[in-house]
């Protein structure tokens, strides 16, 4: 309920916001914590929700978890798995509301300005699962979990037009 109430404040009723910060072990939940809000704002905002993760087998099993148990279908991931027809066909579905929750790794993210994921449509949550993973394994890791804040800031200067048709960088 909170993770919907701070969306909302800062996307639909444009008021202050705050980040989300949950830790807890392993296999108590976590997901299932941002899953539930990032379902219902897709289905209610039809904004899409960008899950990062730094392992393709977290994301194939969170992306198959969702499909199989919770009957869920519009969940996908974008990693170098898949072929490049994949990817423009899971893009095709993003941007067609049928996906309203993308896991992709850090370096995928960077990789692309915002709207090549977005389309045309709204920003839904920005989810940065094991970030656990940059102070425990270091810079060494994945060079790119490091520029994720920098990147989230960048995005957040985005203001959509009126039309929602555009997406510009705001300095």
């Amino acid at each position: 309920e909170s993770i919907v109430e701070e969306y909302e404040n800062g996307n639909v009723h444009n008021k202050a916001f705050q980040d989300v910060f949950l830790t807890a072990p392993t296999g108590a939940g976590k997901s299932l914590l941002f899953q539930v809000p990032a379902i219902y704002i897709g289905e209610k905002h039809n904004a899409l929700s960008i899950v990062v993760t730094p392992l393709k087998a977290l994301m194939l099993d969170q992306v198959n978890q969702l499909r199989s148990k919770a009957n869920y279908n519009k969940v996908a991931y974008i990693n170098s798995d898949i072929s490049i027809v994949e990817r423009d066909e899971i893009l095709n579905d993003v941007h067609n509301g049928e996906i309203n929750i993308l896991y992709l790794a850090p370096e995928s993210l960077l990789s692309y300005d915002i709207s090549y994921f977005l389309g045309k449509r709204k920003s839904g949550l920005y989810v940065v699962d094991e970030a656990h993973t940059v102070t425990t394994w270091g810079r060494d890791f994945r060079v790119d979990y490091w520029y994720l804040g920098y990147h989230i800031n960048k995005v957040r200067k985005y203001a959509k037009d009126e039309n929602n048709k555009n997406l510009k960088f705001v300095v």
